[in-house]
């Protein structure tokens, strides 16, 4: 694994029954990309996205990251070497503060207060939330809560980030800040995954398309190019929508 690759995904089998939910896909991710990993209801997304961060096991295949081989790591492990990840519902602890929030992530990486109280403030500026931090969680929109997800996450000071459909649910204006904060989030140095179905979203913000259809990879390019693509076009409409 060469010093510019975070991610090397290789063979990746997960089967759930007799379901093949990720088919033997292959994916590199080198450090700065903004990776968007787009696909229909149940083409295996969200599945590749748990064995990536080590909440499920493969059935087959490797993950390399950070240099080493963490197939048989599990989500704790790899929280530590670098990896945080966000969760499409977002359920933030109500009753605490916007701060103590962002600390529990922080808390994955050190046992100071002081330092995890450092690391939170620093994750709640990123996300434009530093204004909020006396506020109880409960009482955020859905938009902050988003951002609070992120927030958290981030007070974990990953290198490889990956998010799960945080912009579902987002009004228009909403929907601009949150890109806004990600690109914010991108140019600190922050390798990122997307997994999302707000395509106009995605095309503004990826510097690489993945598309899954029934478990396996049918695209992998330049956002553009891989969004013309037959196969893409078929997976998302329909055979007859495609050009011939």
């Amino acid at each position: 694994m060469t010093d510019d690759l975070i991610l090397r995904v290789s063979g990746l089998t997960k089967r759930f029954g007799g379901v093949t939910a990720v088919n033997s896909v292959d994916i590199e991710l080198r450090r700065g990309e903004l990776l968007a990993l787009l696909g229909p209801n149940g083409a295996g997304k969200s599945s590749l996205f748990n064995l990536i961060a080590g909440a499920v096991k493969p059935d087959a295949g490797t993950i390399e990251a950070f240099g080493q081989d963490v197939t048989a790591d599990p989500a704790h492990k790899m929280c530590a070497q670098g990896l945080a990840r966000t969760f499409q519902i977002v359920r933030p602890l109500a009753g605490l503060s916007v701060l103590d929030n962002a600390m529990v992530g922080a808390f994955a990486k050190t046992h100071s207060v002081r330092e995890a109280q450092r690391r939170a403030s620093t994750a709640l500026e990123l996300v434009g939330l530093a204004h909020l931090s006396a506020t109880k969680a409960g009482s955020l929109t859905l938009g902050f809560r988003k951002r609070l997800e992120v927030a958290r996450a981030l007070a974990t000071q990953p290198q490889l980030l990956l998010l799960d459909e945080m912009m579902a649910g987002l009004n228009p204006a909403e929907l601009d800040k949150f890109i806004d904060v990600l690109r914010s989030v991108h140019r600190e140095g922050v390798t990122l995954i997307v997994v999302e179905h707000v395509v106009h979203a995605v095309m503004q913000l990826a510097t690489r398309i993945v598309v899954m259809a029934q478990g396996r990879k049918i695209a992998d390019g330049e956002p553009r190019t891989v969004m013309a693509s037959p196969d893409v076009v078929a997976a998302y409409l329909g055979d007859e929508y495609v050009v011939a």
